[in-house]
């Protein structure tokens, strides 16, 4: 059971390197939203913002997953 996956995922980017193969890259996952709520707003003071996010719902609407993709500020925007 420990090697199952969990519904939620977080995908931190270092878009500053200009080779995308050498990129530096973080994935975490969580069991719950608000777990990952928690982590995006702790990545975020650490001068990250959100590029995309996928959300999974069950036929009612209610999320049964995510995966958030989030990029250093200021990277290759300019």
């Amino acid at each position: 059971m420990g090697d199952r996956l969990r519904p939620y995922a977080l995908v931190v980017l270092d878009e500053c390197d200009e080779h995308d193969d050498e990129r530096g890259w973080c994935v975490a996952e969580y069991d719950s939203g608000e777990e990952l709520d928690r982590w995006m707003y702790v990545v975020g003071r650490c001068g990250y913002r959100t590029a995309h996010e996928t959300w999974d719902r069950d036929r009612d609407g209610r999320p049964t997953g995510a995966t958030v993709v989030m990029v250093r500020e200021g990277g290759s925007d300019e």
